[in-house]
């Protein structure tokens, strides 16, 4: 069925306007309406190919590097006649029929983008009913522009004058024409990635041709429904292009109508390709042979097989003779060149699938890209061209490597067969080498050879190939003679009078070297960080042996790489030792020359006391471990001891393992006498340094523990020198002290008598128990307690289930009033509260992991529930 659209307005070109009648009305379906249309997508397959990034920013998608990946484009066909719409529409106009009705051109009114479709009818005078009415006989219509609308009226033979009759001159006449413009029917296109798809319009071909067609491409990453239009879509993926006729044929329903298309991304393989790459033959006619394989689905397109050449007779591309029809996913193909000249040619074969991705053949997938085939036409047998000493193949590596005194390489101008190689083949110096290899990465023109013994660094032995090689091609050499280059560079030894220096110390360097060099090597010092570099002047002692001197700096302080550089005179240079510094640490090969200017420092000790400041120094020990600390390694050349401005005794130390420490165990000292310790050492560099440091040894002071008047509760930190109560507790305030045995389940408890002694069932004062203490004044309880030395048994408490009266000991000298974790210091108990007291009648509960603390001084009430063994920590 076609639409035909309303017109505006008719003007002659010599006619007068009269008058214009809107009658439109619609006009029949043309033939064939309908009928069920069709959908189509221009190809079975189709591919992802690498981005046009124009075409990516167009389509507002954000490209990052190499991910956006766009398909070729696809058209959309739909063919619907039943689509193609056009209106009827007809015009009353007065037509001056005598003057003007043979030369009229006259124009119909169309709108923007309309055409008359058909030919234009002219109804009889009277008649203004486009479908019912007749058409005048004696007038014909013609259309000179269907764009423009413009239209030519003619009467037909001998009807003028009956027109004439009929007052044409003023009679209205109706004409009746359609019109129309391109329609759009829109479509829904979808992919595996995106089912939903995008719904778009085509357009009509032609104003009445009822074939629609819209161009979309396919893309990566997303689907758009604005021009461009996009579609997401990957690799295998499948292409549903649907609309739906609104008017199937028999009519009814409307039907949906779709087709159907393949992605493809993979490219045509290539196997089993004649001749293999690097062939050498004799023949100058080769036939090339191979299969293509398809890997998605969509066939190889036959006609885009072909070989090339990069030179020779059959230079450029080449079709070869395929076996196999568009479509099928493996074809053959064979090719025979022309005649060709002995030459190395390259060559690869390219093909393309039937969804347009190109492949072509790589000779070697272990390098990235595509490597070109190459064959030789080779009719001349190999040559020797050169040998060089010391050279050998690292396989691990795939490089030559120098230096092999027992290693030699021949070259020759052409590649060899492998299997026509032996030792036997080759003689240096007429001696049989033990060897003679090639290898798989290395060029197929050189031969390795071994030697059983080693070749001097500057030999230039003649080589002679005394057996029978061939290249690759199987053309023959026997015999051969050349002359080895020395490619062996000179070996120095380097040695180093001392490799420990101090300050303006200077150190011989000796080198020498296993061949002649050009001139004299050149020596140098590097210090650690690189940033002074020392040449040293070089005196000559033979032609392979030089010496030089290096004085020793605060500038290269620590490490430092002695480097020797030299070349033979055929250019084979050599380096010993290394100037690489990574992490201020010199490479593994260097030559370390360390400089040490410093003295070493010392510093004192006596009893944990730091005995090296002006002046004596208070230590409260008559046995003191003296230790004295150097600040690298030393030996201890002298160490005396005695009395501060007596002549000193000579005494023996222990060193430590690392040569940093020396202890001296010093025995039977005088509380208030002054001691000198002296010593004299020497750093490994050869430093020396002396010194000296004095103390004064001191009574230990007594420890005080405070009191309040009143009731205190406390405990002696360590064991006192005299435990007897009365020496404890000198102070005639204290009038009654009381403690809880719960070993024994007693109290014991002692008061002062009428000569003021403190007597009673409590005898001694110790550090396991605390005290009840009535005091009447704040004097202290001052007590004499020792250090605990390494010859005594350290305190234990033993505890019975229930309530305990227990000290807080320490070990190391807290001083009272101090604190420590309780749930440390009760930790090897099972202990479940404790309480201590602080006058004059304030009692503190602590239980545990409640991070409580004991104070040194104080004494506790500490509740268990398994009777155990408390371990002051």
């Amino acid at each position: 069925m076609k639409k035909r659209f309303g017109l505006l307005s008719l003007i002659g070109a010599t006619a007068v306007l009269i008058a214009m009648v809107g009658a439109i009305t619609a006009l029949a379906a043309p033939a064939g309406a309908d009928k069920t249309g069709t959908i189509s997508l221009d190809e079975s397959w189709y591919t992802i190919t690498p981005a046009d990034p124009q075409k990516t920013a167009q389509s507002g998608h954000v490209s990052t590097g190499n991910s956006v990946q766009t398909g070729a484009a696809i058209e959309v066909t739909v063919t619907d006649a039943d689509m193609n719409i056009t209106t009827a529409a007809s015009l009353k106009q007065h037509i001056t029929m005598v003057a003007a009705l043979a030369t009229t051109s006259t124009p119909l009114p169309l709108a923007a983008g309309e055409e008359i479709v058909g030919v234009p009818e002219v109804l009889s005078a009277g008649d203004t009913d486009c479908a019912a009415d007749t058409p005048d006989a004696d007038i014909t219509v013609s259309v000179q522009n269907k764009v423009t609308g413009v239209i030519i009226l003619q009467t037909l033979a001998g009807g003028l004058a009956a027109e004439a009759a009929h007052a044409h001159n003023s009679a209205g006449r109706t004409i009746c024409y359609d019109k129309g413009a391109k329609d759009n029917v829109n479509i829904t296109l979808s992919s595996t990635q995106d089912t939903d798809g995008i719904y778009i319009s085509t357009t009509e071909t032609g104003i009445d041709t009822g074939v629609f067609e819209v161009s979309i491409q396919l893309d990566a990453l997303a689907s758009t429904a604005t021009s461009p239009f996009y579609l997401k879509s990957l690799d295998l993926d499948t292409i549903t292009a649907k609309y739906k006729d609104s008017k199937p044929t028999g009519g009814g329903s409307a039907v949906t109508v779709s087709a159907t298309a393949s992605v493809e991304q993979g490219k045509p393989a290539f196997s089993s390709l004649v001749p293999a790459d690097e062939l050498a033959t004799q023949n100058t006619q080769p036939t090339y042979t191979g299969t293509i394989n398809d890997v998605g689905g969509a066939g190889i397109d036959v006609s885009t097989v072909k070989i090339i050449f990069d030179a020779g007779t059959d230079s450029g591309s080449n079709a070869p003779t395929v076996t196999g029809a568009d479509g099928d996913t493996s074809v053959t193909y064979t090719f025979t060149s022309g005649i060709q000249s002995a030459a190395t040619l390259k060559w690869y074969v390219e093909s393309s699938d039937m969804a347009g991705n190109a492949g072509r053949s790589d000779a070697d997938s272990d390098t990235a890209g595509n490597q070109d085939f190459e064959i030789k036409i080779d009719i001349t047998a190999p040559a020797v061209l050169s040998a060089e000493t010391g050279v050998t193949w690292d396989a691990d590596d795939k490089a030559e490597e120098k230096g092999t005194l027992t290693a030699l390489v021949v070259r020759f101008d052409d590649k060899i067969d492998s299997d026509t190689v032996s030792a036997a083949d080759f003689t240096v110096e007429g001696i049989a080498p033990l060897t003679a290899q090639m290898f798989a990465k290395s060029s197929k023109n050189d031969v390795y050879l071994t030697m059983a013994t080693a070749l001097a660094a500057d030999d230039e032995p003649v080589v002679i190939l005394a057996g029978t090689l061939s290249d690759l091609a199987g053309n023959s050499r026997t015999g051969g003679t050349v002359d080895a280059k020395d490619k062996i560079a000179p070996s120095f030894t380097v040695t180093l009078d001392t490799a420990l220096a101090k300050s303006a110390e200077k150190v011989k360097i000796t080198v020498t070297s296993t061949e002649k060099i050009s001139g004299v090597p050149s020596i140098k010092v590097h210090n650690i960080d690189g940033s002074t570099i020392s040449t040293l002047s070089v005196v000559v002692k033979s032609s392979v042996s030089w010496e030089a001197t290096f004085t020793a700096t605060s500038s290269y302080t620590l490490k430092n790489s002695v480097v020797v550089i030299g070349a033979d005179p055929d250019g084979n240079s050599a380096t010993k030792g290394s100037a690489t510094i990574a992490d201020a640490k010199f490479g593994s090969k260097a030559l370390i020359l360390e400089v040490d200017v410093t003295d070493p420092t010392i510093t004192y000790d006596a009893a944990g006391v730091n005995i090296g400041a002006s002046g004596s120094t208070e230590v409260d020990s008559t046995t003191p471990y003296i230790t004295v600390t150097f600040s690298e390694k030393v030996t201890v050349d002298k160490a005396e001891f005695g009395e501060k401005g007596e002549t000193l005794t000579a005494v023996t130390g222990s060193l430590s393992t690392d040569a940093k420490k020396w202890i001296y165990a010093a025995t039977g000292l005088t509380e208030d006498e002054e001691y000198t310790i002296s010593v004299e050492v020497t750093d490994l560099a050869g430093n020396d340094v002396d010194g000296t440091a004095d103390f004064e040894v001191v009574e230990v002071p007594d420890v005080k523990v405070l009191l309040s008047p009143g009731m205190n509760l406390i405990s002696l930190p360590s064991a006192a020198a005299d435990s007897a109560i009365n020496t404890v507790i000198t102070s005639t305030d204290v009038i009654s002290v009381v403690t809880y045995d719960a070993q024994a389940g007693a109290w014991l408890s002692a008061t002062r008598d009428g000569v003021g002694a403190l007597t009673g069932t409590l005898t001694s004062i110790d550090a396991k128990h605390a005290y009840w203490i009535n005091s009447t004044s704040f004097d202290p309880i001052e007590v004499s307690i020792p250090k605990v030395g390494f010859d005594t048994v350290l305190p234990t408490i033993e505890l019975a289930k229930g309530w305990n009266m227990v000290a807080i000991v320490s070990l190391i000298g807290d001083a009272p009033g101090t604190t420590t974790s309780a749930d440390t210091y009760f930790g090897s108990t099972e202990w479940v509260t404790a309480y201590g007291f602080a006058p004059p009648s304030t009692w503190s509960k602590i239980v545990p992991s409640t991070f409580g603390t004991v104070t040194f001084g104080s004494g506790y009430w500490v509740y268990v529930t398994e009777a155990g063994t408390l371990i002051p920590r």
